[in-house]
Order: C-alpha cells, then sequence, then structure tokens
C-alpha cells in the first residue's frame, strides 16, 4: 500500500492517499480523511473496519475493471448492507463515520454512505 499525507499542500480536506493492491488486507483508516484507489491485479477482496471517531471522510475507487469486493465489519446503511462490490474503471463511494445509537447497543461509531456512483451494494 502507498501512502501520501497531505495532499495538494496548505488547507486539504484529504490527510493521506492510498494506493491499495494488496489483496485480503484491512484498509488502512488511522489518518484521517482518506482516499483510497484500489488498483487490483484481478478479482481481489479488501476488509474496512469500524471508525473509531465520528466525522472523518473515506473515499474507495478503484482504477481497473477487475472486481474488488469490500467487507465491511458492520453495516453501512439501514437497509443492512455490509458488502460493497466495485467492478467498473472509477466506481467510487464516499462514506462519513457517525455516532450510531440503538436501543441494543451503547453509541457507536459506523460507516455511512454520502455518495455512491457505481458500487454494488449488498448483504453477506
Amino acid at each position: 500500500m502507498t501512502n501520501r499525507r497531505g495532499i495538494g499542500g496548505g488547507l486539504s480536506f484529504v490527510d493521506t492517499y492510498q494506493i491499495s493492491d494488496t489483496d485480503a488486507e484491512y484498509l488502512d483508516i488511522s489518518e484521517g480523511n482518506t482516499v483510497i484507489q484500489f488498483s487490483p491485479s484481478g478479482a481481489e477482496t479488501r476488509k474496512l473496519q469500524d471508525a473509531d471517531t465520528a466525522g472523518q471522510f473515506l473515499t474507495l475507487s478503484t482504477d481497473s475493471a477487475s472486481d474488488v469486493v469490500v467487507t465491511t465489519d458492520t453495516t453501512i446503511n439501514q437497509a443492512g448492507d455490509n458488502t460493497l462490490t466495485f467492478t467498473d474503471i472509477d466506481d467510487t463511494i464516499i462514506l462519513q463515520s457517525c455516532i450510531v445509537n440503538t436501543s441494543n447497543t451503547p453509541s457507536t461509531f459506523k460507516w455511512r454512505i454520502v455518495n455512491n456512483d457505481g458500487v454494488a451494494l449488498s448483504t453477506v
């Protein structure tokens, strides 16, 4: 995984830009607002853990027509989806970490979809 900090100099919305080319890895979300571009060499998988703070943005996209399937530790929407499938060049999804309260669990941080362009969502 390639990691670059402080994109564009000065004030930047993005803290880290990464190229993810390692199959079956957990994505690195430890550096604040992050852009991760998948560069697969064939059909690959990734994992996404829950955020540990509220307000963080995460942009995921692919530069290849090879499938990349990302499985999240918990659901990313009210429909209960936890699987993101990227199949075409430039498929992109933007997620934001939010505090989610339910009657069965204490407050936790979860990813929620801000924008989705081409990424298929499903439940596994």
